[in-house]
């Protein structure tokens, strides 16, 4: 079953921390319109579009799923630096989380 759509519903990190609900719902409107953006570029190969077009629309939303993840990753930072219970631990996962989109 799917789960629900509310982006109002808090993200843990492995601290304890929450990430701001602000910046999950801006996370999240990201990665609809990068939804939007790839049903277009299937638009675009199912009428025959040209490559470069294609290829340029594909980037597109290929960086819109880039921007949310730093944007996520950035929330998680801020949260983590925010907390009380920040942790070595905590930090060097989303230093590695970080890293692995470079």
């Amino acid at each position: 079953m799917a789960r629900p759509t509310n982006a109002q519903n808090p993200i843990l990190l492995g601290s304890g921390a929450q990430i701001d609900p602000n910046e999950v719902t801006k996370v999240r409107n990201r990665l609809s319109r990068a939804i939007g953006q790839l049903q277009g570029v299937v638009g675009m190969i199912d009428n025959g579009e040209s490559c470069e077009a294609t290829m340029m629309q594909m980037l597109a939303a290929s960086k819109a799923v880039d921007r949310a993840a730093f944007a996520l990753l950035l929330a998680g930072f801020n949260a983590c630096s925010d907390s009380a219970n920040d942790s070595a631990e905590s930090r060097a996962a989303l230093e590695r989380l970080f890293m692995s989109l470079a």
